[in-house]
């Protein structure tokens, strides 16, 4: 089921993309999706599905075992080395001994970007992700709220095009979570024409935030679902509106029309 046209211009393409591991398991097998610039997309499936190792070829961290991911128009390993990608996963793996702001400049560190104007970019998205009276801190001074944001600010520092989210949010609590999940939407409206791709195993949150909800099927994942999600924004009572608990109803009957198809 394949709900949405394909956008343009197209940021991220993925073309009859298969990727098979060492061991010869078939991890994704034969995906074809193009996702626009802008635009703010899901991956959701059930566990070992390949939501991951989609996320992990378009960083350029794997290659595709067969088929093509392109980044505008360049592979995946050039859109990296042009500071077109950047990624934020689970865990926020921060250097413990490094304050907050120097956790951020890393990035531009490791690029040879002046002192002066690291520093002007730190306090950019430390302001941008509400850390700017923390820039001193350490991370065992942060609750887990507080080191994703950190987490998001050192993705955001290099002024990406993409992106890529790998399940954030997963390990914090619903409250902290909800918080989180606000504040991504208003920073990614504010980053002009950034294009988001988030993976989750989460249904109310890819209802939430997408633009697009792509849904994988078990082992080897295959996109089996594409379903748009009309909406604005801005909204903030969006979660309590009909058309949420209808678009979380289309999402879960994709969902378990898949796993059927898993088991028989």
């Amino acid at each position: 089921m394949v709900l949405v046209a394909h956008p343009e211009p197209v940021a991220v393409r993925l073309a009859q993309v298969s990727k098979t591991f060492g061991n010869g398991k078939l991890a994704v097998e034969n995906v074809n999706i193009d996702i626009g610039q802008g635009e703010f997309i899901t991956f959701l499936g059930p566990s070992g599905c390949g939501k991951s190792t989609v996320f992990r070829m378009v960083a350029g961290l794997a290659e595709p075992t067969a088929g093509r991911v392109g980044i505008y128009g360049r592979s995946n390993a050039e859109a990296r080395a042009d500071n077109l990608v950047s990624f934020v996963f689970q865990e926020p793996t921060l250097m413990p001994w490094a304050s907050v702001a120097r956790n951020v400049a890393l990035p531009l560190g490791l690029q040879g970007v002046s002192r002066s104007e690291v520093q002007a970019e730190v306090d950019r998205v430390l302001e941008l992700v509400g850390l700017k009276d923390h820039a001193k801190d350490l991370p065992r001074q942060l609750s887990g709220g507080m080191k994703m944001r950190v987490s998001i600010a050192r993705a955001l520092i290099a002024r990406p095009r993409i992106l890529l989210m790998d399940e954030p949010f997963a390990a914090l609590d619903e409250i902290t979570r909800q918080t989180l999940q606000d504040e991504l939407l208003s920073i990614w409206r504010g980053q002009e024409d950034m294009t988001v791709l988030f993976v989750t195993h989460n249904v109310f949150e890819a209802a939430y935030l997408s633009t697009r909800v792509v849904v994988m099927s078990p082992s080897p994942g295959q996109v089996v679902a594409d379903i748009g999600v009309q909406r604005a924004h801005e909204e903030a009572d969006f979660r309590a509106s009909a058309r949420f608990a209808q678009l979380v109803g289309d999402i879960n009957s994709a969902l378990q029309s898949n796993r059927s198809l898993g088991d028989s």
